[in-house]
């Protein structure tokens, strides 16, 4: 949800450009959504600050593609007159570049289809942009990330969690009955019993690994390793997506609970938005 010193206005829009005036406080630029056309005829369809960003379908040199042939150098100019034109530069960016990966004729082709721009104008607002290439593993485009804007919430202090999740596992039901029965004598007061189930949990959490965030991050890892080899295989592409995607419903299973609590949590505060909210 965007804070109230934001606001993001629709100008036009269509099947290939989204042009947006976002507003920050008193500082205003110009935002284009761009997805180039496959179909190269149609690609020239796409003095104020102005930054553009997304899908070209186009590449300014050779050297923005790896595998499949080499493009007749001609094939560049109508883009890099487009940049020539407009007076663009580009962000500075991080991350690997080659953001389209895909399969042409069994050969593994990969192409920086995706970027950003900015005119001087632009830059003289946010002269510390930064664009950053995460990894691909949901779809054949690498998301981007762009950066212009320094301000950050200041995180959260952790809290304990009760990972419902941990109920299936074998073994986890016994540990919280001993935990809140204590040793012998040493049952202590409710309070103490708390502490004491609490502490076990997370103990118990730490050895039998519940952190599918973790788990998310290597997959993740190991399928950026994969699609960023010259000749990757089809068979552990498939693994390791097949492996992410379970991962990543037990992270969905893990925050529709925070959800439900923040939910409730916002609901005791005010009844209103108790009937009026859900996750």
């Amino acid at each position: 949800m965007w804070k109230d010193s934001y606001q993001v206005v629709v100008l036009s829009s269509d099947k290939r450009i989204i042009d947006l005036r976002i507003s920050i406080g008193s500082t205003s630029f110009f935002l284009t959504l761009v997805y180039g056309d496959p179909v190269k005829a149609r690609r020239r369809e796409v003095d104020d600050a102005w930054m553009l960003a997304g899908d070209f379908n186009e590449l300014l040199s050779n050297d923005e593609k790896s595998g499949g042939a080499v493009r007749e150098e001609s094939s560049f100019w109508d883009f890099r007159d487009m940049v020539k034109n407009c007076k663009l530069r580009e962000i500075q960016y991080s991350g690997n570049c080659l953001s389209w990966g895909g399969w042409r004729e069994k050969v593994w082709v990969q192409c920086r289809l995706d970027r950003s721009f900015g005119n001087s104008e632009w830059f003289s607002l946010f002269p510390r942009s930064n664009m950053e290439y995460l990894d691909m593993w949901a779809s054949d485009h690498r998301p981007i990330r762009i950066c212009f804007a320094l301000e950050r919430d200041a995180p959260n202090k952790r809290r304990f969690f009760f990972d419902k999740r941990m109920l299936s596992r074998e073994g986890f039901e016994d540990l919280v009955r001993r935990s809140w029965e204590g040793e012998g004598n040493n049952q202590g007061c409710t309070m103490d019993r708390i502490s004491r189930c609490r502490r076990k949990i997370m103990e118990w959490r730490k050895r039998n690994d519940m952190n599918s965030k973790e788990k998310i991050v290597r997959l993740r890892a190991a399928l950026e390793q994969e699609v960023s080899l010259p000749l990757p295989s089809y068979r552990r592409m498939q693994r390791l997506k097949q492996d992410l995607a379970e991962a990543l419903r037990e992270e969905e299973l893990f925050w529709r609970q925070k959800c439900r609590e923040e939910w409730l949590r916002a609901g005791d505060r005010n009844t209103k938005s108790k009937r009026k909210s859900g996750c």
